[in-house]
């Protein structure tokens, strides 16, 4: 079994206070919100982290508080941020992620925040770590789900969506 950090991103238009003190309901569950952007947290051991994060976006889709999962909660980070994670200076994550140094298949960025050339680049945090973790034995304490299951998780939370749409109505 393997420990996750699992985040997962929740509908903002009905998020109050209110479903913050009624999520006694999920004691495992940690609740936040940061500038408009309201994510559900928790650590995890599962062989099946699809199917995990599955059954908690289905029992947050179920309940009576008025939230649904909108996707896989991704924390997005620059040069600099990865560099204070791993222990490096940001300009050895440059040469990483440029091709310049290392094994070559760092992360693609995800975007890019600036314009001409001042423009620099962002990656997941998970899929950063993940690397990582493979590459450099640089052991993150946390876990997350690859690429390729955080699409999974946002198809399955999708499926979810179609199937409660009725209660997401009624909540409204």
């Amino acid at each position: 079994m393997v420990r996750y950090s699992i985040e997962i991103e929740l509908d903002s238009s009905n998020f109050c206070e209110e479903v913050i003190d009624a999520s006694n309901e999920f004691p495992d569950l940690l609740w936040s919100s940061s500038d408009g952007i309201h994510v559900v947290s928790c650590e995890i051991e599962s062989n099946d982290v699809v199917a995990d994060v599955r059954k908690i976006s289905r029992r947050l889709f179920s309940s009576n508080l008025p939230v649904s999962p909108l996707r896989w909660h991704d924390d997005f980070i620059g040069y600099s941020e990865i560099g204070r994670y791993v222990g490096m200076t940001s300009e050895a994550i440059r040469l990483l992620a440029s091709g310049q140094r290392g094994a070559g298949d760092f992360p693609k960025p995800r975007g890019f925040i600036g314009i001409a050339a001042n423009r620099s680049p962002f990656w997941p945090w998970a899929e950063v770590s993940n690397w990582f973790n493979i590459n450099y034995e640089i052991k993150d304490e946390e876990h997350f789900p690859t690429s390729n299951q955080i699409i999974e998780i946002n198809y399955s939370i999708a499926q979810l969506s179609e199937r409660y749409k009725s209660k997401i109505k009624a909540a409204i």
